[in-house]
């Protein structure tokens, strides 16, 4: 385990949300991006991370954990809340018995906008 990858995989175990490399650079003290690309591609062909692509057109890392968590995202402002729980397990399962494959993860995102924001359309749409 390299200091780089003690690195990412601390910010991310730290993170309420799934984050972009270009987060986990802003946080990451000594370690430059093209370096938390790699650790990310490492850690993910290993199957400590999860990588996500998200409808903004970038690519959103988690850990891979047994507990899993989906997020519901605001388009305007991009704050991220967790959904505590997974709407798709039972669905894998099901897929699973019907398929014959063993499913390994999914993902899932839900966008929309949050009160924060629908409240500043609003008050924007009164002046």
């Amino acid at each position: 385990m390299t200091k780089q990858r003690r690195t990412v995989i601390e910010l991310l175990e730290k993170s309420s949300s799934p984050m972009t490399a270009e987060d986990i650079y802003k946080r990451a003290e000594e370690v430059n991006l093209s370096t938390i690309y790699r650790t990310l591609s490492t850690l993910s062909d290993m199957g400590i991370v999860l990588k996500n692509a998200s409808q903004d057109g970038k690519a959103y890392y988690q850990l891979n954990s047994p507990r899993h968590g989906h997020h519901l995202k605001c388009s305007i402002c991009k704050r991220a809340v967790l959904i505590d729980a997974c709407p798709i397990e039972q669905m894998a399962k099901q897929l699973e018995q019907k398929t014959g494959y063993q499913i390994t993860g999914h993902n899932l995102e839900f966008i929309g906008i949050c009160p924060s924001c629908i409240k500043k359309k609003e008050e924007e749409q009164h002046e």
